[in-house]
Parts: structure tokens; C-alpha cells; sequence
């Protein structure tokens, strides 16, 4: 280039020097523009020896690499880039490059370098179950900066109806020379086979997965970091006019929150608002970790949500945790589980002999100590058991809330010596206020169990229910049977007002038991503790526990109700009490009705085959048993039947009991000697209490019998003062 200035003379005046560089200037801007393209992507194919196999290896750079990979049905595998825009990106110097004929690709490397650039990888295959001779596909993206521990490149990946029998991985995480974290990650893999699948991304960028449609014969494993609002997605998307019929994988891992370097911290990166969606899939078994890193296991708002899964018979079935969300207040959201749906190939002919009761597919949930956390298991019929497990016995959040409902749980065999394997129903709440479980309208061959740790102290009690259940497998064993599993059983700890309820249920035998009825000065005496069963059959035995022998924290103001509506609760749905109802005062022999807060519905007869015992501790408690003229909605056909029966209302005197319609086959065990401890000889007296109180009131609604003939139930007349 011959610049303009050098062939002018040098006595030119100056106004004129100064045209000439206006016009040097001007010559420079009228250079041609150049497109710097966005990305440069190198591919080569290299044989590996001695296998003779040949991969293709695909090398991105640092700048915004997309690209577009087709598998071929010929062996062959094209890499296309984009040839205009703001994404334009070249293939070994042109648009695209094709391998080889006759070379055929057994594998896929695609490696990206950079630092939070933004990469883009399209691999698009011949078919589900249309083999191309490609076996694997390895795709990583890695940090560059040795200084740079945030991110690396943030990939948008799309596999489409790609048929790899080999492994499929996806690393986004650190580069081999420093521990870098990875970038944001967007990943949508549908109507694709595999032989496995692994997505591994860290740190605190943003990550999306969605696996629908696929099959993967081995595991499948996918990992996010600790951002907020990540999301994994197991589905079925529509596939040509119709639906797909969802995924088919070997043992599925799903994990959130992975933050093993410890780099999560703030706001933004806590593992917050997240979550884990399976629906219209079948696994072998399926594990779903949300904030399983120290640093990032106070993410709120989580959730985990299976609706329509099939397990393997063989396996474990389903498992869930969640951290401690939720731990700043009652007023903050909690983690949620929803698990709906869950199924396993019932076992053929005299299989189930030979399955191993303790690795039955079974569903277990686990969340932590946070508040107003949500978990629950419907309508899934699995050989195995049911376990929810909210905070701990020594810790817990208030405001959570567990329900079992619907479905089958459990199988018979035909083994007599064991009639039935798994079926047991296992619900466990910490020590927080107004915790709720529920276990309702279903059939299982195991044991129920909900035991909820709270503790004195607590303003509000917590809320236990067994409706509509169906537990009571039973062997004959002429002239009597014998009871297989079907023990309900609920503890409940030593706060003020817990409450446990059991209605509509056909179970073999039940045992409630609470702890102290700790009442706060603010409000002696305080709300009860109330165990109330309602239309309910009963094979065997009832025995009721409230309280603590001797406890000096007690105050008694307990209530034991059995064939009566205590709390007034419609028949139908769940209970949901909270306060429970202020007791009637003890000193009045007038039974209760309509306008005193309790009993005003109808109740249901319960039938208890075995033995009925009923032990409260301190004074100042009550016990209902049966419904009739003057009580509730006067119905005579509710009635309480029993083999045995025993009452012992504490040592401290002031409580109250009502009979009406009970029948009585035998009378009393003897269970209770005056002190309510031991086993003595049979006294004769069913409803006895200590020396030490007074003004104990026993009422006869009338309608009572023993051994089929009409009577008063007999009471210890030196403790129970008033007996008309």
C-alpha cells in the first residue's frame, strides 16, 4: 500500500498537510469488512490399537463452539458448524467435515475449553433402535483459567434419537490441572438407547436436565450442582402423533446440591427451589438426593415428585432425601415429597417364598429438621414396606406433615411360617409443634408405626390418624385364629394436646401411647391428651397408655375414647384438629351432648375381640366408651364390644367415666392393683383408680352388659366416689 502523505512535496503549507491526513484517514476507514466467527472446532479421527477401533475426536476452543453431530447409518459420523450469525463457528476451516467411508466410528469425544463461554452440541442419531456402529459419546466441557474456580463453559446439549449401545457421559465439571467448577448446563435427551448415562455437573450455575422416552439397559446417573432452582425431568414426550411410553433404566441415581468443593455459598447458590420430576417411567430401583453437600443442605422449597414408576421385584424400590429446609421460621417453605403410583411385578405362583423380607421393593423417605416440610406415598402397590422419617428424635421442624394413603402393601405367601412379608407402614416425626401423620385407606400384611418425638414445651400437639385401614390377616386356628402381623401402634411424645385418631379401621390389634400432657402456666389446666377409636373391629387387643408413672412434670387431663366421638369430627375424610376440644369438667355427673364441643356426630361400633385396656396416669382424665340415649347423635347401634376389659384412671382422683351400650364377654383381667402397677389377681372391678384423689365420677348411659346380661360395669367403689 502506497500511503497518499509520501507523494506530496515537503513545502506544502500546513492547512493542506492537515487535508492530507484527513484524506490518509479516510483511505483507512474504507478498509473491507472481515467476519470474525464465533468458534472453531478441529475434528480427527484416530484408530486405537490393537482393537483397530476408530473415535472421533472433537476439540472445541475457547470462543462459543455449535455445533451439529450426525451419526450416519453407513459408519460414518458428520460434524456441521453454522455457517452465519452471531454462532457461527467452523469445522476443520469449513461449515462441516464428514469421517471417513470405511472408517467405522465406535466412539464420540467432543472436548470444550473455556471459561463461561457458551457452547452448543446437537447430536442427532438414525433412530431409537437404529445402530450406526457409534458405541459411546463422552462430551466435556473444562475450565481453562488455572486461576478461575467459578465456571467453566456453559453447554447447551441436545441428543436425539441416538442408538449407543456404550457408554454416554457428560462431564462439566473441573479441567485436570486445577479444581474448577462447571458451568451452566441445559441438557434434553430424548427417544435415545444407551448402555448407560452419566451427567455429572457441579458448582453454582444454573443446570436443567430432561431424560424422556429413553432406555438405558445400565445405570443412569445424573448429578447438579448447588444453584437455585435446578431441575431434573424423567418423562414421556410425544412422540410422532402419540405419546411416548416413558423411560426404561437399570438403577437410577438423581442427585441436587452437589457441591463437593465447597464452593456454594450466598443466595444464589444454596440448593434452593429445586427439583427432581419422574413420571411414566420403569427402573430397576430409583434414588433422589436433593442437598446431599454440608454446605448447601438448607436449600428451601425443594421437590421430589414420582407419579408412575415401576420398579424391579428385585430391588430396593424407591429412596428419597431432602435437607434441612425450611429451618427460619414456620412461615418458610419446606422441602416437599410427592411419591404417587409406584408399582412392582406381583410375583408369580410360590416366587413369593423366595423373596428376602429385608430387600423387598419398599419406598423410604427421608427430610430433615427444617419446618413445614411435606412427604407422602399414594396409591402404590409394592411387596415391600413404607418408611417416612421427618427430623429426628432429638431434633425436629413443626409444621410437617406425612400421610400413607391408598394402595396395597405387602404380600401373602404360602409359607406357613411366614403367611406374609413386608406390608409394614413406618412414619417418624421430630420434636417440632403441630406435626401431622396419616395413614389412610389402604390394605397392608405388615405393622403400622407412627411415632412423633415431641416434647414439653411445645404450645401445640401433634395430630395422629389411622382411617380406613385394613390390616388384619389372620390364620384359623379352630376355636380361635391366629393374628399375622396387623399391630397398629402410635407413641406420641410429651407435649401438650397430641392427639391420636383411628376410625373405619379392620386391624388385629392396636396400642397407643402418649407421653406427658406438659401444659404451660398460661393455660391450666390445659388442653387434653385424647386417644379416641371410632368405628373400628379390632381382632384381638386394645391397650392405651397416657402418661407416666410418677412423672412430676404430669398433670394428667387425659381422654380415652372408644365406640364415641369425643372430638366431633364428621365420619367421613381426615380429621384435622387443632386445638383439641377444652375437656367437660370432671365434678359434674351430666354426660355430654350437643353445645359442650363433644360428641356432636354420630359414632361408629368397635369391636374389640382380645382385651381392652386403658391405663392414664396423674388425674383429671376421662374415658368414654360407647355411644347411646343422651350422648351425641343418640344413636343405640353404636356400641363397644370387648372380650376383657380394664380401666385404671390415675392415682390423683378428679376423672370421669361413661359406659353406654359396652358389652362385655368376661369381665375383668386384673390388670391394675390399686396403684395401677402389676399384674394381680382379677378384683372383679373394671374401672378402678387410686387412693390418693376423690370426686371421681363413673356414668352408666345405660345399655351395658357382661357375659350377655344388663348390669352397671362394676367400679372400685373406695376410689370411684360416685357410681350412680
Amino acid at each position: 500500500m502506497i500511503w497518499l502523505s509520501r507523494t506530496r512535496t515537503k513545502d506544502r503549507s500546513s492547512s493542506h498537510r492537515v487535508a492530507t491526513r484527513r484524506r490518509r484517514l479516510a483511505s483507512l476507514e474504507a478498509l473491507e469488512h472481515r467476519l470474525v466467527l464465533s468458534g472453531t472446532v478441529t475434528t480427527n479421527v484416530q484408530q486405537l490399537m490393537p482393537s483397530g477401533a476408530y473415535v472421533l475426536n472433537i476439540l472445541g476452543d475457547v470462543g462459543n463452539d455449535h455445533i451439529t453431530i450426525t451419526e450416519n447409518t453407513n459408519g460414518t459420523v458428520t460434524v456441521a458448524g453454522v455457517a452465519f450469525g452471531p454462532n457461527a463457528t467452523t469445522v476443520n476451516g469449513s461449515t462441516s467435515t464428514t469421517t471417513p467411508v470405511g472408517q467405522t466410528i465406535s466412539a464420540i469425544n467432543v472436548s470444550l475449553p473455556g471459561v463461561n463461554n457458551y457452547d452448543s452440541v446437537t447430536i442427532n442419531g438414525a433412530g431409537k433402535n437404529v445402530s450406526t456402529g457409534v458405541d459411546s459419546i463422552s462430551i466435556a466441557p473444562y475450565a481453562t483459567s488455572p486461576t478461575d474456580l467459578s465456571q467453566g463453559p456453559n453447554l447447551t446439549l441436545s441428543i436425539q434419537n441416538s442408538d449407543n449401545p456404550g457408554n454416554v457421559t457428560v462431564t462439566t465439571h473441573a479441567s485436570s490441572t486445577a479444581p474448577h467448577l462447571g458451568g451452566g448446563l441445559t441438557a434434553n435427551i430424548d427417544n435415545s438407547t444407551f448402555g448407560s448415562l452419566n451427567i455429572n455437573q457441579t458448582g453454582c450455575c444454573p443446570a436443567h436436565v430432561e431424560l424422556g422416552n429413553d432406555t438405558v439397559a445400565g445405570n443412569v446417573r445424573v448429578s447438579e450442582g448447588a444453584a437455585n432452582g435446578d431441575t431434573i425431568v424423567l418423562d414421556a414426550p410425544a412422540v410422532g402423533t402419540g405419546a411416548g411410553p416413558g423411560d426404561f433404566f437399570g438403577p437410577t441415581l438423581l442427585i441436587q446440591g452437589n457441591d463437593p468443593l465447597g464452593y456454594g455459598g450466598g443466595s444464589s447458590c444454596v440448593g434452593a427451589n429445586d427439583s427432581i420430576t419422574v413420571s411414566t417411567a420403569s427402573v430397576v430401583n430409583l434414588t433422589a438426593n436433593q442437598n446431599v453437600s454440608a454446605t448447601t443442605k438448607n436449600g428451601t422449597n425443594n421437590k421430589i415428585t414420582v407419579n408412575g414408576l415401576q420398579v424391579a421385584l428385585t430391588s430396593f424400590g424407591v429412596r428419597t432425601s431432602q435437607g434441612d429446609g425450611g429451618l427460619t421460621g414456620n412461615g418458610t417453605a419446606g422441602d416437599v415429597t410427592s411419591i404417587n403410583n409406584v408399582t412392582s411385578p406381583i410375583p408369580g405362583s410360590g416366587s413369593p417364598n423366595n423373596l428376602n423380607p429385608y430387600n423387598l421393593p419398599s419406598i423410604y423417605v427421608v427430610q430433615g429438621n427444617g419446618n413445614n416440610d411435606s412427604a407422602s406415598v399414594t396409591n402404590s402397590t409394592l411387596p415391600g414396606n413404607v418408611t417416612i422419617i421427618q427430623g429426628s428424635s432429638t431434633t425436629g421442624g413443626s409444621n410437617d406433615t406425612a400421610l400413607v394413603s391408598g394402595g396395597t402393601y405387602g404380600i401373602t405367601t404360602s409359607s406357613p411360617s411366614m403367611p406374609a412379608v413386608g406390608g409394614n407402614i413406618n412414619v417418624s416425626q421430630g420434636t417440632g409443634n403441630k406435626n401431622e401423620a396419616a395413614v389412610a385407606n389402604l390394605t397392608a400384611f405388615g405393622n403400622i408405626n407412627i411415632t412423633q418425638h415431641d416434647v414439653c414445651g411445645n404450645t401445640i400437639g401433634d395430630l395422629a390418624q389411622v382411617i380406613n385401614v385394613t390390616d388384619n390377616l389372620t390364620i384359623p386356628a379352630s376355636p380361635f385364629t391366629i393374628d399375622v402381623n396387623g399391630t397398629v401402634t402410635v407413641v406420641q411424645g410429651d407435649a401438650y394436646a397430641d392427639t391420636t385418631v383411628m376410625y373405619g379401621d379392620a386391624v388385629n390389634n392396636i396400642i397407643a401411647k402418649q407421653g406427658e400432657n406438659c401444659t404451660t402456666p398460661a393455660c391450666q389446666p390445659g388442653f387434653s391428651n385424647v386417644v379416641e377409636i371410632n368405628k373400628t373391629t379390632v381382632t384381638s387387643d386394645i391397650s392405651i397408655t397416657q402418661g407416666n408413672w410418677l412423672d412430676a412434670t404430669n398433670n394428667g387431663n387425659y381422654v380415652a375414647a372408644i365406640g364415641y366421638d369425643y372430638i366431633g369430627n364428621q365420619e367421613s375424610g381426615l380429621y384435622a384438629v387443632y386445638p383439641a376440644p377444652t375437656p367437660l369438667s370432671t365434678s359434674s355427673s351430666t354426660p355430654p351432648g350437643p353445645g359442650t364441643g363433644l360428641a356432636t356426630t354420630p359414632s361408629g361400633t368397635v369391636t374389640a375381640g382380645g382385651s381392652t385396656s386403658i391405663y392414664q396416669h396423674y388425674g383429671n382424665n376421662q374415658v368414654y366408651l360407647g355411644d347411646g340415649t343422651g350422648f351425641g347423635a343418640n344413636d343405640p347401634t353404636s356400641n363397644f364390644n370387648t372380650g376383657y376389659l380394664d380401666i385404671w384412671t390415675g392415682s390423683f382422683g378428679d376423672s370421669f367415666v361413661a359406659a353406654t351400650n359396652t358389652h362385655v364377654s368376661y369381665g375383668s383381667n386384673g390388670y391394675y392393683d390399686v396403684y395401677g402397677v402389676g399384674l394381680v389377681a382379677s378384683s372383679g372391678y373394671m374401672i378402678d383408680g387410686g387412693t390418693f384423689g376423690s370426686f371421681n365420677t363413673y356414668f352408666d348411659g345405660g345399655g351395658n352388659t357382661i357375659l350377655g346380661i344388663g348390669t352397671i360395669l362394676p367400679a372400685n367403689p373406695s376410689t370411684y366416689n360416685t357410681n350412680p
